[in-house]
């Protein structure tokens, strides 16, 4: 591999002095290096002498560099008499080489292995934007494998540089593409309260959660086909509905919907994942939840669809433990042998009465209360011995009818056992909520994302070098007013709400008076921090007038401070002339430009 030389061999004596070069102007080393060289080049052409201009380069920018960054050390080796010593040139032994370069003097004079060039390395200045240049240029020769290894190189190839670790350091922790592979998620706040429909009974599956699982053969007449379980579950109490479904189409999702509403009633709510890429489920219940024929049959009830974030699954945690629930009961009932659809609907019968029947509450043995809190105590009163109403000792056929004070005796004492179980729901189950595993989040949580920070997203679907990038619109708080997730946009546009665990940042995001690191445009004269309707990215427009990103129709922009309106909002009907300029009001306060339309109302 080709290492970048100290500068050495040339004629010191010819020297060129040329006008000083703006290194800030360069992003890397090599393309500095190959301008200069370019100078020095023609200097040669027109004194007609015969140097290498890449030495020449070399030397001009490293000497440049010691005399803005050394120039105290450098005056002392030139002139010693009647100074005092700097440190650097007791601790490092500095000496100038016959070419006017600082060097530093070593212990391993006698190695054989390493050239002149290394044994007495040359000085670099720790802050100066040349030090970084070649830092970078060296790391990415490494294969960004990091500071030791950058360090190493740079000094292989003759530089020297003090605080050496400290320089690099900071230098590699700019690196983009270090970022990118070694960034770490933003930390996680701790667990806040339970959402309000996991605290609150007011009637079962009144916040339902949807979701499939995966397929299961079913023996038929000819060959085995594949079918799906919709399980309906409800947030409050746990209870699950199992629908058998063909498919996971739009249709067969609808049909499974009247079926569940025509036997629980309808929802106001009802939640699902929204993993559009892996989780094939969430697209059938978006694409249900916008069919035709589902919303004319209930627009009229005023159900919300809600979705938790992209690659989520905790966020779904009542469903996603039920449908395990549910699969463990299969795995135990079936095994591995196939039944036909009615077996399969007559098993799938038995255990939704079984998984409704299971406990909510811990029972000890010294527990002498017959009725246990289940979902089926809190749904169907008839369900269950605890409660079912019978008449021992006696034939239905023969038995007289209930008078009316028996039959208001059985119904408020069937009231009275709903009434004992919320009870019971409110005081042991709520209760037992409290109760919590080992915390993992970050204790000391602080939010440090802002809208506008470049993130790296993560995708269980590629790997990390596939990751995309996205620009943070939007926070979503919490109850406490805490992070959790954050409305992104990609870079094709698309716009998503993902949880902050899936959020890498990259430290990217433009700040006040800064230019944009997307568009590389120069930023606007207002401050952008103070007006919140500024433009959120290269590709949407934020109308200030009516706070609406751009659409189909036209829209100008103002000339002066780059804010783009609606024509309807400006009172525009047509565009102007590319030759004339146009104000807004906030640039233009005091009346209207000639030719242009009052802006008063904007």
């Amino acid at each position: 591999m080709e290492r970048i030389s100290a500068p050495v061999n040339y004629a010191a004596e010819n020297e060129v002095a040329i006008s000083e070069i703006k290194l800030e102007k360069f992003s890397s080393l090599s393309k500095l290096i190959s301008v200069t060289s370019l100078v020095f080049k023609f200097i040669n052409r027109l004194r007609k002498r015969e140097m290498d201009p890449k030495l020449q380069a070399k030397a001009y920018l490293i000497k440049t560099m010691q005399k803005q960054s050394l120039s105290r050390e450098l005056d002392f080796l030139l002139d010693p008499g009647g100074k005092s010593m700097p440190k650097l040139v007791k601790n490092l032994n500095l000496f100038l080489d016959p070419k006017g370069i600082i060097r530093s003097k070593g212990r391993i004079g006698n190695s054989e292995y390493h050239p002149y060039e290394i044994q007495n390395p040359i000085l670099l200045g720790k802050e100066h934007y040349l030090t970084k240049l070649i830092i970078q240029e060296y790391h990415q020769r490494s294969q960004h494998l990091g500071l030791a290894t950058t360090l190493n190189e740079i000094r292989l190839g003759g530089y020297w540089i003090p605080q050496a670790r400290q320089a690099i350091k900071n230098v590699v922790g700019t690196c983009m593409k270090c970022k990118k592979y070694n960034a770490v998620s933003f930390s996680v706040p701790n667990s806040t309260n339970l959402p309000a429909p996991r605290v609150n009974f007011v009637r079962p599956y009144l916040h339902t959660g949807v979701d499939f699982t995966s397929h299961i053969y079913v023996k038929g007449q000819e060959r085995d086909y594949k079918m799906y379980i919709l399980l309906f579950t409800c947030m409050s109490i746990r209870a699950v509905h199992l629908e058998l479904v063909p498919d996971m189409t739009v249709k067969s999702f609808i049909q499974a919907f009247i079926r569940f509403t025509n036997a629980n009633g309808i929802p106001t709510h009802l939640y699902s994942d929204n993993a559009r890429t892996f989780n094939a489920a969430a697209r059938i219940i978006n694409r249900g939840m916008l069919a035709d024929e589902f919303k004319e049959r209930f627009s009229s009830y005023d159900l919300k669809h809600c979705t938790i974030p992209l690659f989520s699954p905790w966020y779904g945690g009542s469903w996603e433990r039920s449908i395990k629930t549910i699969k463990s009961c299969l795995y135990k009932t079936i095994g591995r042998g196939k039944i036909d659809y009615f077996g399969l609907l007559t098993v799938l019968s038995d255990v939704q009465r079984a998984v409704n029947s299971r406990p909510l509450t811990y029972r000890s043995s010294e527990d002498s209360e017959l009725n246990i809190l289940t979902p089926n105590s809190l749904m169907n009163a008839n369900i269950g011995q605890g409660i079912m109403m019978r008449v021992e000792n006696q034939d239905l056929e023969t038995m007289d009818p209930l008078s009316r004070s028996e039959l208001i005796q059985t119904l408020r004492s069937r009231e009275e056992s709903l009434t004992k179980f919320r009870k019971v729901w409110n005081e042991d189950y709520l209760l037992s909520l409290r109760e919590r595993a080992l915390i993992l989040a970050d204790c000391s949580f602080e939010d440090k994302v802002k809208p506008g920070d470049i993130v790296l997203i993560k995708s269980p679907l590629k790997t990390r070098p596939f990751w995309s990038l996205g620009e943070v619109l939007q926070l979503i708080q919490g109850s406490d007013n805490l992070v959790r997730m954050m409305k992104v946009r990609k870079g094709n546009g698309v716009i998503d709400i993902y949880s902050i665990k899936h959020l890498f940042p990259l430290e990217f995001s433009p700040q006040p008076g800064e230019a944009d690191p997307i568009s590389m445009e120069p930023p606007n004269s207002q401050d952008m921090s103070q007006d919140p309707q500024r433009r959120e990215s290269t590709t949407i427009w934020i109308c200030p007038t009516c706070n609406r990103p751009e659409d189909s129709r036209p829209m100008i922009a103002c000339d002066r401070c780059n804010d783009w309106f609606h024509f309807s909002c400006v009172g525009l009907t047509e565009a102007l002339p590319e030759d004339e300029q146009w104000f807004c009001s906030t640039c233009d306060p005091q009346g209207v430009i000639p030719g242009r339309p009052s802006l008063s109302g904007v």
